[in-house]
């Protein structure tokens, strides 16, 4: 838009032949499209030398009106425009004493909104198991008719994808240029195949990896919502009762320690598919599934790590929370 901008302001300025003259036939009312007015869609331009009428069509009357309103130009004011724009022009404007500009106009649909933002979502989304259900969308926008199809583009943050209300922006583009932002509201409905209990628990009662089977069930954001592993919930306690189909998070059970402080143990250092093993002291207590800080014995260096049983813990270097802890 802008090269086309600053083409249209060089063609304009270059001046006229001396003796050259134009003919501007002005209608009633025109219709134009873009986010200018050329001269050449709202009246008729006649003159001797081509290549003057066209440059004379292409020069610019100033900002295209936004639909539904109109702009009122004054043969004279298009004169004066056009002969400072063409020095030693000798114009002639014909026909009515103004023209009443109005805007092409398309429409961005309901329907065109939903699925931009939805395939974006699932785009950025990478295949996880949702559904979106959309609960804010802007009714049908009538836009300026550009040289070319609008252009839609949702902005999606992938930070915000988790289960619930999310909104998501969407840049409406009219030539290559944005015209307006619309705002979206989706709800993020995720689904997980997570371990479930085949039986109701009691109070107090031990969990073992018998006690579960695979399920799929919605997922949700809430703090402390996860579900455990089975590994995780192995050998656990129940501190409340606990219900058949439903999963078993950190707050319904009790978990024994895995590892505790000053505890050797076997350190596994991940980095992509390359694997080492080293030993090492656990600076922190905690159960299976935990993070803990660690301290390599042959270098001394600390890190944090994941427990996976009751002498083993992993170290992923591509988790920036595995990093050195100094």
């Amino acid at each position: 838009m802008m090269q086309l901008a600053l083409l249209t302001f060089g063609l304009a300025l270059a001046p006229a032949q001396t003796g050259s003259t134009a003919t501007l036939s002005l209608p009633m009312e025109a219709h134009v499209s873009g986010r200018e007015i050329l001269i050449g869609e709202i009246c008729e331009v006649r003159s001797a030398d081509p290549e003057l009428a066209a440059r004379i069509e292409q020069a610019s009357l100033g900002y295209a009106p936004s639909p539904s309103y109109s702009r009122l130009l004054f043969n004279y004011r298009i004169e004066e425009q056009i002969e400072r724009l063409f020095e030693g022009l000798d114009l002639t404007v014909t026909g009515e004493r103004s023209v009443r500009v109005w805007p092409k106009t398309e429409a961005v649909e309901e329907d065109e909104l939903r699925l931009a933002v939805e395939s974006a979502v699932r785009a950025a989304l990478g295949g996880r198991d949702v559904e979106l259900a959309f609960v804010g969308v802007p009714p049908t926008l009538e836009i300026p008719a550009g040289g070319s199809a609008p252009r839609l583009e949702p902005r999606v943050i992938e930070a915000n994808l988790r289960p619930g209300i999310i909104e998501v922006p969407v840049d409406v583009f009219v030539d290559e240029a944005r015209y307006r932002t619309l705002r979206t509201q989706v709800e993020l409905i995720e689904w997980s195949l997570v371990p479930v209990l085949k039986r109701d628990l009691p109070p107090g009662a031990n969990l073992s990896a018998v006690d579960f089977e695979m399920a799929r069930i919605r997922a949700t954001s809430a703090p402390n919502s996860a579900p455990l592993t089975i590994q995780m919930a192995h050998g656990s306690i129940a501190s409340r009762g606990l219900r058949k189909g439903e999963p078993v998070r950190d707050i319904d059970v009790h978990r024994p320690l895995a590892v505790v402080l000053g505890q050797a143990v076997s350190i596994e250092v991940r980095r992509g598919a390359v694997r080492a093993r080293s030993m090492g002291v656990a600076m922190d207590s905690g159960s299976i599934g935990g993070r803990i800080g660690v301290r390599l014995l042959d270098s001394g260096r600390e890190m944090q790590g994941v427990i996976q049983s009751r002498d083993n813990v992993v170290v992923d270097l591509g988790d920036p929370i595995g990093l050195s802890r100094r």
